[in-house]
């Protein structure tokens, strides 16, 4: 390629004085420093990426794509050689490495969906016919259970599967105190002013505020990447809430949570420790006390099945009651991962008409 400039920038009011026909040349030629000179651009990169602040030692950050045209955002702009790759850069305002955007009217399309489609317990049955223990078990659960839906599985399952069931069965009734508890208790999160955190979680009870109807739930949880992770996050925070406001607290086995995580595994030496390294990192799969501490924060019941591939371990669930001992919430753990399952007999008693003609429960569908 050709010689870069010798001047080192890329406009006159930048730094020595290359015109500013010189812009694009410069800029496609090794020159790395932003103009100055107000000079509206093409974006060549229409696709920005999230990463999540994560505890030094903690797992690998998750990254997000956020998708559109955001031209009118950099009014004046150049394009910079930064690690080989085109950047779009705004003036006046300037960013860091990472970049927040907010969220759209609409959700954002992606890949992979965070929840799937729910579907009968025939496919469940399909995907576990090579194994035998599995089978018979999917089988019992059939007696009761009609739906199940998959979820996506990247260490943040057992979160996404308890707050999406949640909002789901809680905005299915007529009857919104739940939900909007729900929603109250998420307000509760806070983060750093101005943070990144922060303003994604605003953002999140922003768009919640708006939903009307399970569609609407479905599609934004399924789809936009953002207020998933925002959820999530939301989540983790309420688990470590919870644990750390009973470190000393007792439990029903008579040891407080400080000693009953020290026996339950002796790697971890107190409750915050625990937290630190379970709860706290997103991609971490729960485990343990985070397990009961989520429905009691959010003021649900849940009943958990566990779905183990041997043949002689029995087909057993664990309750952890709501409200007037209540089951709102039914998930499969398959060791490693959890979906939502959906009793038979459910959706006729609750196919009410909510939130413009829209009916409980909802197949939302996708093109």
């Amino acid at each position: 390629p050709p010689t870069p400039p010798p001047c080192g920038g890329m406009g006159s009011q930048f730094s020595c004085g290359c015109s500013g026909g010189e812009c694009d040349h410069c800029a496609r030629h090794s020159c790395s420093n932003i103009c100055l000179i107000p000079k509206e651009q093409k974006a060549v990169m229409k696709t920005l990426t999230l990463s999540a602040v994560q505890d030094e030692g903690s797992s690998p950050p998750e990254h997000y794509a956020v998708h559109g045209d955001h031209t009118q955002s950099a009014q004046h702009a150049c394009f910079g050689l930064v690690t080989g790759e085109e950047v779009l850069f705004g003036e006046p305002a300037r960013y860091g490495d990472e970049v927040l955007l907010s969220l759209p009217r609409q959700p954002r399309g992606s890949d992979a969906p965070n929840v799937g489609h729910r579907s009968n317990m025939q496919k469940l049955e399909d995907e576990c016919r090579f194994n035998a223990g599995k089978l018979q078990k999917i089988r019992q659960l059939s007696e009761s259970y009609g739906e199940w839906r998959p979820i996506r599985g990247d260490g943040n399952c057992y979160y996404r599967t308890v707050i999406f069931g949640a909002l789901e069965a809680l905005m299915g009734d007529p009857d919104q105190t739940r939900f909007d508890q729900v929603l109250a208790t998420l307000r509760q999160v806070h983060y750093v002013d101005g943070s990144k955190e922060h303003r994604a979680h605003e953002q999140m009870l922003q768009v919640m505020q708006t939903w009307k109807s399970l569609d609407q739930i479905e599609q934004w949880v399924a789809q936009d990447a953002a207020l998933d992770q925002a959820l999530v996050r939301a989540c983790r925070r309420l688990v470590r809430q919870f644990l750390m406001q009973r470190a000393e607290a007792a439990t029903p086995s008579g040891l407080t949570y400080n000693e009953l995580v020290r026996a339950l595994d002796s790697s971890y030496k107190s409750m915050e420790d625990f937290c630190r390294h379970v709860v706290d990192p997103l991609g971490r799969d729960a485990e343990t006390l985070a397990l009961d501490a989520l429905p009691q924060q959010l003021g649900v019941g849940l009943r958990m099945w566990i779905l183990d591939r041997r043949d002689e371990v029995d087909l057993v669930s664990l309750d952890t009651p709501g409200p007037n001992n209540s089951i709102d919430v039914h998930i499969l753990f398959k060791p490693g991962h959890y979906d939502l399952l959906y009793l038979t007999g459910v959706s006729a008693q609750k196919r009410k008409l909510f939130g413009g003609g829209v009916s409980w429960p909802l197949e939302v569908s996708r093109k």
